[in-house]
């Protein structure tokens, strides 16, 4: 096992590169990959006399506590008297400061009654001493807002105290630097060597091996999807290595997508908060009001990037409420941001948290239901906002992006509204978005959401509206084969053609060039061929000189 060499730094394993460290008092996963760069900057900032309260944040199960006690293990921190304090399970300020007088080694006040700052600061300063001293407060989140005053009193105490803490989110005091701690880096930027190569995929990789001794024979590539999946967070990477050993790698990556779900961790000495991954999230979340987590399950719904234009979309709210909960869910490292090319805050989620998010709502299908369709219904208001951009060609560009980003997410929509009845809104919702389906080649999908809902329309009287609207989407999107002529009203097939195909279709006739119809219509050359494309297959034509026959019968014929 490791052990601490002579000169106090921490001795590499066998599963380490070299300038990865680890950890003396760790028996059962003795490594710390992957935090080389956090660990020297950790210590470095802890030597510095102008730092003398020191937070070090992130989201549960990260390794703040691993990482604080690994800098505070060896290097400069050996000269100084460094007490550590674990305040996980303390929620009120006196027992928090009577746990420090008791790892101090004084006997904390007696009586009943809360001691004020004074009557409990004063013995832990007169104990200090003029000593130089690193105070670790661990795990402070649970009470964190009672002590952060008498954080700032003690300090002011004790001139040659450094006050090191591990917290999701800061003490909000002015002194305070915080040392924001980051999920293990993982995928491709992570690593330029095989699949399994990153800090991330080792950290599971070695978890595997460590106890059933079978990393080697684990498909590496899977690995790196599990890895994904969590979003590097070392805690779940370890109940991921458990449920990996049980059930193998490609099984355990089916379940974490589907109900998000892994095995609880059979190691007697890990804290209750780190047993099961709902433990440890659930950690990140207390405090928090219920409309903020429901707000972090609606968008934990969706894969792409969120702003908070996006986000007022998605909920409806105002936007001062909305700004107030995502700075919450920001201060808790449930969600990142970062200036987005436009200005505006963009707002992602980490693969621990989704996975989380995943496991809520499979665990209570009514909340799933209902977050599901506030989605869905916002996502349908989306949709004919993009119908009416697209009708203006200065906004052709924007409108693309915005298909571009959302484009998974509407087919879920479209998806869910079918799902939960709206039948109409669902019919509606694909006959706003019949250019992107047509852009993007995903008119066959369309085409079988419309199937499906004219089905479910044609078991009620009451959707006869919808079934005729399908009937006509129908009638437009198949192919001259593909239907029976009885069972839509279609006079001729040139009314199969939407708009644009009109429009292009007349413009082939006229023997415009795809370039040149792409500038008349102000749209993207490949958007023309898509469209032409289309029109050949139901005009049934093999070539664009019998698009242009077509066109020119059709028009005598209605002369």
């Amino acid at each position: 096992m490791s052990a601490v060499n002579a000169t106090g730094d921490l001795s590499t394993s066998p599963f380490t590169s070299p300038a990865d460290t680890c950890i003396a008092d760790d028996y059962r996963v003795p490594i710390l990959i992957g935090r080389s760069t956090e660990l020297a900057e950790l210590r470095q900032q802890i030597a510095d006399p102008q730092i003398r309260l020191l937070t070090v944040t992130g989201i549960a199960g990260v390794g703040k506590s691993r990482l604080a006690r690994t800098a505070l293990a060896a290097g400069e921190a050996r000269r100084s008297r460094v007490t550590m304090v674990d305040l996980a399970e303390i929620t009120d300020r006196a027992t928090a400061w009577r746990a420090v007088l008791a790892a101090i080694g004084n006997d904390a006040p007696t009586g009943e009654s809360e001691p004020g700052p004074a009557d409990t600061l004063t013995p832990i300063a007169t104990r200090l001493g003029g000593e130089h001293s690193i105070l670790l407060l661990d795990n402070c989140d649970r009470v964190a807002p009672h002590i952060a005053a008498d954080i700032a009193q003690l300090l002011q105490l004790c001139r040659n105290l450094v006050v090191v803490a591990t917290c999701q989110r800061s003490f909000d005091l002015y002194q305070e630097c915080l040392f924001p701690l980051r999920a293990l880096a993982f995928g491709p930027d992570a690593a330029a060597g095989p699949a399994g190569a990153s800090p991330a995929a080792q950290v599971l990789l070695n978890s595997i091996g460590t106890r059933y001794r079978s990393a080697t024979t684990v498909d590496r590539s899977t690995i790196d999807d599990i890895v994904s999946e969590l979003g590097g967070v070392p805690a779940a990477l370890e109940l991921a290595a458990i449920t990996v050993g049980r059930i193998g790698a490609a099984r355990t990556l089916e379940q974490i997508r589907t109900t998000g779900a892994l095995d609880r961790s059979p190691y007697v000495d890990t804290p209750p908060r780190h047993r099961t991954l709902r433990d440890c999230m659930e950690w990140s979340i207390l405090g928090l009001d219920e409309t903020t987590v429901e707000l972090l399950l609606q968008i934990s719904a969706s894969s792409v990037l969120t702003d908070l234009e996006e986000v007022l979309l998605l909920s409806g709210a105002k936007r001062e409420v909305i700004a107030s909960k995502l700075t919450a869910l920001v201060d808790r490292s449930l969600l990142e941001h970062r200036v987005g090319e436009n200005g505006h805050y963009t707002y992602t989620m980490s693969g621990v948290t989704r996975t989380f998010c995943r496991q809520l709502l499979n665990s209570d299908p009514q909340r799933r239901k209902r977050i599901r369709f506030v989605r869905a219904d916002a996502l349908y208001s989306l949709a004919v906002e993009l119908e009416k951009l697209a009708e203006q060609p200065e906004r052709r560009a924007t409108t693309t992006q915005l298909v571009d980003r959302w484009l998974a997410d509407l087919v879920t929509a479209v998806r869910c509204l079918m799902d939960y009845g709206s039948l109409d809104r669902a019919v509606h919702m694909l006959s706003a978005l019949e250019e992107v389906w047509i852009e993007r080649d995903r008119l066959p999908d369309a085409v079988a959401m419309a199937q499906s809902i004219l089905a479910a329309a044609e078991a009620g009287a009451e959707h006869a509206a919808t079934a005729a609207r399908c009937r006509e989407l129908l009638g437009r999107w198949s192919p001259p084969s593909g239907r029976d002529e009885t069972d839509v009203d279609t006079p001729s097939p040139v009314s199969r053609l939407t708009k644009r195909q009109s429009e292009i279709a007349q413009l082939v006739a006229e023997g415009m060039t795809n370039r040149m119809i792409a500038t008349r219509l102000g749209i993207a050359e490949w958007t023309v061929v898509n469209h032409l494309r289309q029109v050949m297959t139901k005009l049934d034509c093999p070539s664009r000189l019998h698009v242009a026959l077509v066109i020119e019968r059709e028009s005598q014929q209605t002369a």
